[in-house]
């Protein structure tokens, strides 16, 4: 499935971009966002059978990926550590030790305070997952490469950052996590509520029009997947189901966006590009080292 996300960063070569789209840099931006959703899909992919379905969202990896680095660490230490709000590590550690991932017990240095720490299945699990991703951190890079270029972006001058497996992982988290953060801020008034309603604005805007299955493909969804997918994003009046743009053919059903969803695809670029640089930053690094990264 990787290398299918790999040719030229077409799952369905066959589908053109909407003549519609006229403005060079929203198209640039729109394409270089399809890239890295696909990016993200295959690291979601990863994630959820490295660590279980139920842990594996931005934050929960990045806290699992934190712990691994640098635990044992107190509550408030962890909070600093990933830049994360105290309720948003609350929630993350609690799907992590409901999976036997993480525990918590007495901090060591200080008696009067709780430690959270990896349990021995949860260093398992983190090693094999950063094992996958020091892999597929090679295997992708055309896809990267491709979504810079439309970004016209490059790598950032840091000689700080890290080349270790586990500290780049961390950083595309975070970066991953402040974006999905802003996205749902911005999107979920609207009824864009994840990232498959995210993606699925993105495709519709980018070629126009776009079957079920096509979508289902890039998401990796099951067809009643799907279907609740664009069940939601119809009711909220942003796409619309159409049986009457395939002559001879009323079987065929093809999405489009109303002008509400043309006008949230819009938004959801447009913030794209301002949250751009800093998840080009964080990724840049699997590019520049992946042949040397450390595991």
């Amino acid at each position: 499935m990787v290398q299918a996300h790999l040719q030229s960063g077409l799952v369905y070569p066959h589908l053109k971009m909407d003549d519609r789209i006229v403005d060079p840099q929203r198209e640039s931006s729109a394409r270089a966002y399809i890239a890295l959703s696909r990016y993200t899909v295959e690291l979601t992919e990863i994630a959820h059978q490295s660590l279980g379905r139920e842990v594996a969202g931005n934050r929960d990896v990045l806290i699992a990926l934190t712990l691994s680095w640098k635990g044992p660490l107190t509550l408030s230490d962890l909070r600093e550590a990933t830049g994360s709000p105290r309720v948003s590590v609350s929630r993350a550690l609690k799907r992590l030790e409901a999976a036997g991932l993480a525990s918590r017990g007495r901090d060591s240095r200080d008696g009067r305070s709780f430690a959270v720490s990896l349990t021995p299945n949860g260093r398992r699990r983190v090693a094999a997952l950063l094992s996958r991703l020091a892999d597929y951190y090679v295997s992708a890079e055309p896809l990267l490469k491709e979504a810079f270029d439309l970004l016209d972006v490059g790598p950032a001058d840091d000689a700080s950052r890290t080349t270790e497996v586990v500290g780049i992982s961390a950083a595309i988290a975070e970066a991953g996590a402040a974006w999905v953060s802003a996205a749902d801020q911005a999107l979920t008034p609207l009824g864009v509520r994840d990232f498959a309603g995210r993606f699925t604005l993105a495709l519709i805007h980018v070629y126009g029009t776009a079957r079920p299955t096509q979508i289902a493909g890039e998401l990796r969804l099951s067809p009643s997947g799907t279907s609740a997918v664009l069940g939601r994003l119809e009711g909220a009046g942003l796409i619309t189901r159409r049986h009457d743009l395939t002559p001879g053919d009323r079987r065929v059903v093809v999405v489009e966006l109303t002008p509400l969803g043309q006008q949230a695809a819009h938004m959801q670029l447009d913030l794209f590009a301002a949250h751009a640089e800093a998840l080009a930053a964080a990724l840049w690094p699997t590019v520049r080292s992946a042949p040397n990264l450390s595991r």
